[in-house]
């Protein structure tokens, strides 16, 4: 259920993501998503690491986490506009003006007219068809790939590396390991900001690819 949850959350925080930051920052703000997950497993490491699970059982320590994400609830209700294209979708222009005029104050273009605004978007929803239309095919497979590949490595990972790292003599805990990890793993978006402000996004997603298999090879 919790993984259930997780994955109904994460498409619509992408969209929300890519329409309310300008095209120039959709690099920062995902990597800045990234880092605050790392984050968050850092926190569950001091968590795990003061409130033991021997002590407390895995259960109550799992419902105390999620207890916490009341306070998130509250803050997305409150603080979160609706999506722009979904207001405009829907013909609620009323609401997707307030959505314009909020974001018009968070970035201080209060000089904006943003009452007159029209909508572009096409009338009738075409559904998928046009990533799959025979212009953007080659596009929809090559980006489909790339994320199946993204997932596998990482999630891949993330599976060999509690049956690899207890036969090696690494002197340190599980806990300590995974901090390590996330700790490399912030890193590694902090290069990705830097790198994507000097070369294409394209260039960028060969870098990894490349990266990804050198160090596997080596692994």
């Amino acid at each position: 259920a919790i993984g259930l949850c997780i994955g109904v959350a994460m498409p619509p925080w992408n969209a929300i993501a890519g329409e309310m930051s300008p095209s120039w920052a959709r690099v920062e703000m995902t990597a800045v998503a990234m880092i605050l997950f790392c984050v968050g497993v850092g926190y569950t490491v001091g968590v795990l690491t003061v409130c033991r699970p021997e002590d407390m059982g895995w259960r109550n320590l799992t419902v105390g986490f999620g207890l916490q994400g009341a306070v998130v609830l509250v803050a997305a209700y409150f603080g979160l506009p609706e999506s722009l294209r979904y207001s405009d979708y829907r013909g609620l222009r009323d609401q997707s003006v307030a959505t314009l005029r909020w974001v018009r104050h968070l970035n201080g273009r209060h000089d904006v007219d943003v009452d007159l605004w029209r909508s572009s978007e096409p009338e009738a929803c075409v559904g998928a068809a046009p990533v799959f239309s025979r212009h953007l095919l080659p596009t929809t497979c090559t980006m489909s790939l790339v994320a199946f590949f993204l997932n596998f490595a990482y999630y891949g990972s993330m599976y060999a590396l509690p049956q690899v790292l207890p036969g090696l003599t690494l002197g340190m805990s599980v806990l300590a390991s995974l901090l390590l990890t996330s700790t490399v793993e912030t890193t590694g978006f902090i290069f990705a900001i830097a790198l994507c402000r000097h070369v294409t996004r394209k260039a960028s997603l060969l870098v990894y690819l490349l990266g990804v298999g050198a160090t596997t090879a080596i692994f």
